[in-house]
């Protein structure tokens, strides 16, 4: 959870819990009290923006204020009557019924909002800062199919993550710029209301927009992400890895000639080899037990429950992102870069990985 959110969390129930003293014996400061969580929310909405999970917090917040003004109320006029006095009393068994139940509320909000957080992406760990940008690339000789306007034109949207030589005073960017309605759109696909996956458009990524490109290096190698077929065809592709994703197109009994990686979960061994182990050369395996489809994504940082669920395998987020990271980046070293890369030579340091590499000879 998020710092404003947690002291939201934590200035309603000193709030509420302190409802439960009787009013003779508040001390003067409670009703300051009261305020903070109305500061609290708006810093909180701010800075880190607001969420459905909250919602409960974000009602209850005027509630303390709403019970301090019937409380004044009530005691305005002075020498009140025997009717009276047995009102106050009815209202104070109100006022503390409603004190405890608005501290589970509370409690509960809490629980929900750190099961389903706004998570923090893991910190990079190579030695630059990263920028971002963004190109729109639209072919005017092909209509679009998508849209009911017979005048689009065919577009594509494509962001890249470079080397940056500073970040400061740029903007961070989020993880992605169309979470809202991406995330929407997959809830609303399994029946779920829209608004269930909007937090996570407010994950912040470690990159930044349009910070420039570090000069430390006069060329660097690209990294295509989704191309299918595409890698195969073209000869300024050096190299193709396969993310735990299945093979379509025709591939079956081509030779490559270019090295390529498969990674798979436990249930994929045999999806995609009849395919690789005949045609990438070299090919290698790298088979992770403990894993799902999702431990191969960034689904798997989003919530606490995504092992709890099955969504993601015994291993866990963190340790299949250790995995996956170590054998793409010496894949990379080696055949984008030139670099040793002894991960690729011998059997696996990790006990999760079932690691093989085929070679054919030249002339097939």
């Amino acid at each position: 959870m998020r710092l404003f959110e947690v002291l939201l969390l934590l200035a309603l129930s000193f709030s509420f819990l302190g409802f439960l003293v009787k009013p003779i014996r508040r001390p003067s400061w409670f009703i300051l009290l009261t305020w903070i969580p109305v500061v609290l929310a708006v810093l909180h909405f701010l800075f880190e923006g607001q969420r459905w999970q909250m919602t409960p917090a974000y009602v209850l917040t005027v509630l303390p204020l709403l019970i301090i003004a019937l409380h004044l109320l009530r005691n305005w006029k002075q020498g009140r009557k025997l009717k009276e006095q047995i009102a106050g009393q009815l209202r104070r068994v109100v006022i503390v019924r409603l004190a405890i139940l608005s501290t589970l509320i509370v409690l509960a909000t809490g629980a929900l909002a750190a099961a389903v957080p706004v998570p923090e992406l893991p910190e990079p760990t190579g030695p630059y800062a990263i920028g971002t940008t963004r190109f729109h690339f639209v072919d005017h000789s092909r209509p679009e199919s998508f849209t009911p306007d017979t005048t689009d034109r065919r577009t594509l949207l494509v962001q890249a993550w470079y080397p940056a030589e500073f970040t400061k005073d740029f903007q961070r960017a989020t993880w992605l710029p169309e979470a809202e309605a991406v995330f929407g759109a997959v809830p609303a696909y399994h029946g779920f209301p829209r608004f269930v996956g909007g937090h996570l458009a407010l994950i912040k990524s470690h990159a930044y927009w349009e910070a420039p490109m570090s000069p430390s290096q006069p060329r660097y190698p690209i990294v295509v992400y989704s191309t299918g077929l595409f890698w195969a065809s073209d000869a300024r592709c050096k190299v193709g890895v396969n993310l735990d994703g299945k093979q379509f197109g025709d591939l079956g009994g081509k030779l490559l000639d270019k090295p390529f990686m498969w990674m798979h979960n436990e249930r994929r061994r045999s999806m995609n080899e009849p395919i690789y182990s005949g045609s990438a050369n070299p090919y290698y395996r790298v088979g992770i037990n403990g894993t799902t489809h999702l431990d191969f994504g960034d689904p798997i940082a989003t919530s606490y429950l995504t092992k709890l669920i099955g969504f993601s395998g015994p291993n866990g987020g963190a340790r299949s992102m250790e995995i996956i990271d170590a054998y793409a980046l010496a894949f990379f070293d080696r055949y984008l870069k030139g670099n040793e890369a002894p991960l690729l030579e011998s059997a696996s340091p990790f006990a999760e990985v079932d690691f093989r590499k085929t070679e054919f000879e030249k002339e097939r």
